[in-house]
């Protein structure tokens, strides 16, 4: 180890401490705006020459001396794997506002290099521009990633589902490599087998949000750990140290994971009798700046957290006593309202407390003889330490759709303690077929079907109403007018001029004048009002907009939720007198 080194990582980290200390909350914003980009980016270019370096040196041979039978029944389990992800989902938007604002960034990314949400723009010279946004609190890994796609292909919003699902492929092949890694042939196969039982990971590999690229990032440091444990070089340890950071910029969450990570690599020098420090470790603190800074603003605003109506506290252990029968609802129901896996539900929780009897027991043996098994107990233990944020999350409640996608790192727990259970117990062959059996029997039976229905999907009511509003809006073919709706965001992303209700209503007289000036063809307005039972008769409360300058025609209406009507209306007075800037 250079001592070199050592000085500018200990100096790295205590810039990392001292940004977070020092800088004040708005100009964390503005750096995280400005700055974010090239953070991920370099760790990013830093992971790519490490992972080339290490799967040319050390993948590749390893490859190459498997049996053409292996090699055969890897691809085939790959092939198929990769088709039945997909069979029976659709893509599309999975939480909405999360998936729009996601898409947001990372086009802002990709045309600006900023870490930028756009609220609200306008056509001016038959150009739209984005004039009004905001830094948002999401961290920004999955959308890095998109506005790469958009570098390669242009600007689509298609490309974020096409993110996902390469990353929903990739994920699968880590798997591959993580069952071979702990139990050969055997593993390998099982560990895919179960994944494709969630009808959650397909669910989330057709969406647009990043919890899928979460779980890869998840599976890669999984994978790059056990290749550092098993040979630690200053190779293996930089690939897996960047990894961990970028891992970190994956969910709110992750940044948990750089514990384990700087844990094996501690580990890792232990055993090999020497500190490596790689240059990827040297510079693993600073790349975080941008991470840990995002987290300074997002805590300086509490309505950043979006608290529901009588919660005082986004974590506390009181959430937890509420959500955790809500988690055990979604991980054990036998019904076709969640998408989840009954089988590693019944099988996978038992196997997490066997196995961390097991570590205990056992855990000097394991630690001097087998290495990718230390790593994926510590992932356990940190995966378990990682659900249980989440039940203390107020939001953090399993059954309802759009918090079900935290559980997907749960399931890695459960999936990586079957295996490891299963190579400590099943040593004839006849129990690894019958698990596969199970796992067939479990995709055919439950799976499948639970996918072909979609209940858990087909639930979100805001999805299908924007794509009917979309639809109108077509028809009408204004891209030159002004729609007032709250999902500002989700139409600014269309090109499509966007204000909230309220916000039009504050400047009723300017947006009249600026319609009638040519700068807008059109207004268009969205309204959602909740029905009223009244003597036995359900009623439609009026409508509440001000009409004192504003005369509105209905165009549709329509129900997309029990109790909820969606009425679309033109303004009919309003007509341009001048069409242009």
């Amino acid at each position: 180890m250079s001592r070199v080194r050592l000085i500018v990582a200990v100096i790295g980290l205590v810039i990392l401490i001292a940004c977070y200390i020092a800088v004040p909350a708005e100009s964390a914003s503005r750096a995280v705006r400005h700055l974010g980009y090239w953070f991920t980016l370099a760790a990013s270019l830093g992971l790519l020459a490490y992972a080339f370096i290490w799967a040319r040196d050390c993948l590749r041979s390893q490859v190459e001396r498997l049996a053409f039978n292996y090699r055969y029944l890897l691809g085939c389990s790959m092939l198929l794997g990769s088709l039945l992800i997909f069979v029976h989902t659709e893509f599309g938007p999975k939480v909405l506002m999360d998936d729009a604002i996601l898409e947001s960034t990372a086009r802002s990314l990709h045309e600006d290099r900023q870490v930028y949400v756009s609220t609200y723009g306008r056509t001016v010279e038959n150009q739209f521009r984005h004039f009004d946004g905001y830094v948002d609190k999401r961290p920004w890994l999955f959308a890095f990633a998109v506005s790469l796609m958009h570098d390669v292909s242009g600007f689509r919003i298609e490309n974020a589902y096409l993110v996902n699902a390469v990353a929903a492929v990739g994920f699968l092949g880590l798997m591959h490599l993580v069952g071979w890694m702990i139990a050969g042939i055997r593993g390998a196969l099982l560990m895919p087998a179960m994944w494709l039982t969630i009808p959650l990971f397909a669910q989330n590999a057709t969406g647009s949000g990043m919890d899928l690229f979460n779980l890869f990032m998840l599976g890669l440091v999984v994978v790059l750990g056990m290749a550092y444990l098993r040979k630690p070089t200053e190779i293996s340890e930089g690939a897996f140290a960047l990894s961990g950071v970028l891992l970190a910029y994956g969910r709110y969450e992750s940044l948990l994971f750089v514990i384990p990570v700087l844990l094996l690599i501690v580990i890792g020098w232990l055993r090999s009798g020497r500190i490596l420090l790689s240059i990827g470790s040297v510079v693993a603190a600073p790349l975080l700046i941008g991470l840990v800074l995002q987290q300074k603003f997002f805590a300086s605003k509490e309505d950043l957290w979006e608290l529901h109506s009588g919660v005082t506290q986004p974590f506390a252990l009181g959430h937890a006593v509420e959500n955790f029968p809500r988690a055990l609802n979604f991980f054990f129901s036998l019904g076709d309202n969640f998408s989840n896996s009954f089988l590693l539900g019944i099988v996978g929780f038992p196997a997490v407390i066997a196995v961390l009897l097991y570590g205990v027991r056992y855990g000097k043996q394991i630690y001097r003889d087998f290495p990718e098994r230390v790593v994926l107990l510590v992932f356990v233990v940190a995966l378990l330490v990682q659900f249980g944020v989440i039940l203390c999350y107020h939001d953090g409640k399993l059954d309802r759709l759009f918090a079900s996608r935290f559980a997907l790192p749960s399931y890695l727990l459960l999936t990586l303690s079957i295996l490891l259970l299963m190579q400590h117990l099943a040593r004839p062959l006849s129990v690894w077929v019958y698990s596969y059996g199970c796992c067939l029997l479990f995709l055919l039976a439950f799976t499948l079907p639970m996918k072909a229905k979609a209940i858990f999907t087909e639930r979100n009511f805001v999805v299908s109403e924007l794509a009917w509003i979309e639809g109108i809006l077509e028809e009408r073919n204004q891209p030159r007018g002004l729609l007032v709706d709250r999902y500002t965001v989700y139409w600014t992303l269309r090109d499509r001029s966007a204000l909230s209700q309220p916000r039009v209503e504050l400047s009723t007289e300017r947006i009249v004048r600026e319609i009638r000036e040519g700068k807008f063809t059109e207004l268009i307005l969205v309204d959602r009002r909740d029905m009223q039972l009244v003597d036995g008769a359900v009623q439609i409360p009026p409508l509440e907009f001000p009409r004192d300058q504003i005369e509105l025609e209905l165009i549709d209406r329509k129900s997309f939720k029990p109790f909820r009507i969606t009425e679309v209306y033109r303004a009919t007075n309003l007509a341009p007198a001048l069409i242009g800037d």
